[in-house]
């Protein structure tokens, strides 16, 4: 709405709309006149401005109210506690390795086929995290119970893929940064089913031949290449050459 507008609309409101003599209300030159129990006054423009923004404020933030898209769900909720805590030092910096805050990452997906979503964390310095979804945006902590605790070197993805076709979700872990070749292989976790709610898996990428050491892994991506009927995956990597 204008100022022009408004201004109208409220000398029509508050003056009675008396129109009938050619008199533009919607004119800006001169400030509207407001009929108030017999007396005559004046109502500056700058006042009318002011009561405009305020009235459209009002009603901006009544509508970001009802239209809210997200609600944050603390972790003393929640039950999630994951930290990707980087520590510094002469050994690990930006300088002996620029890819230092590359990593990370988190995948989504029902490991126990109870129709819920479940978590999977993954760090850079830190131990893997699993979190059981048991409805009502509450998680359980089953990292140990399920034995994806993986090594604590630098995680850089995880993804959720059932690789060997038996119905029950595998994870894929992609690992890089400083270290030696063995460091950075990648680990596969099948899950060999599900016991009182809570899957099980065993690091088995050597076995698949998806443990690609050394390749600096960034994610990885299964799909069905061939139409075969099995996955093939996808490996991206960051550069070996380091310059520093």
């Amino acid at each position: 709405m204008s100022y022009t507008t408004a201004r109208m609309h409220l000398k029509l409101f508050l003056a009675g709309g008396d129109t009938s003599q050619g008199s533009k209300p919607w004119a800006v030159s001169s400030p509207p006149t407001v009929i108030n129990a017999g007396r005559q006054f004046e109502m500056h423009p700058t006042a009318l401005h002011i009561i405009f923004f305020i009235g459209l404020g009002l009603l901006m933030s009544c509508r970001h109210a009802e239209n809210k898209l997200f609600t944050e769900i603390p972790s003393s909720q929640s039950g999630i506690n994951f930290t990707n805590t980087i520590k510094e030092d002469e050994a690990y910096n930006i300088l002996t390795y620029e890819y230092l805050y590359n990593g990370g990452g988190v995948a989504v997906g029902d490991v126990n086929n109870d129709g819920l979503p479940d978590l999977m964390f993954t760090g850079n310095m830190t131990a893997n995290k699993m979190y059981l979804n048991k409805g009502d945006f509450k998680f359980e902590d089953i990292t140990d119970k399920a034995g994806v605790a993986g090594r604590p070197k630098w995680k850089t993805g995880v993804v959720m893929a059932d690789v060997n076709g038996d119905g029950l979700l595998d994870m894929y872990v992609c690992y890089s940064g400083p270290g030696t070749d063995a460091e950075r292989a990648n680990e596969l976790y099948i899950n060999n089913g599900i016991k009182n709610g809570i899957p099980n898996f065993t690091e088995s990428a050597k076995q698949y031949g998806l443990d690609a050491p050394g390749t600096y892994t960034t994610t990885v991506a299964f799909f069905d290449m061939d139409n075969d009927g099995d996955l093939d995956m996808f490996m991206v990597n960051h550069a070996d050459m380091f310059y520093n």
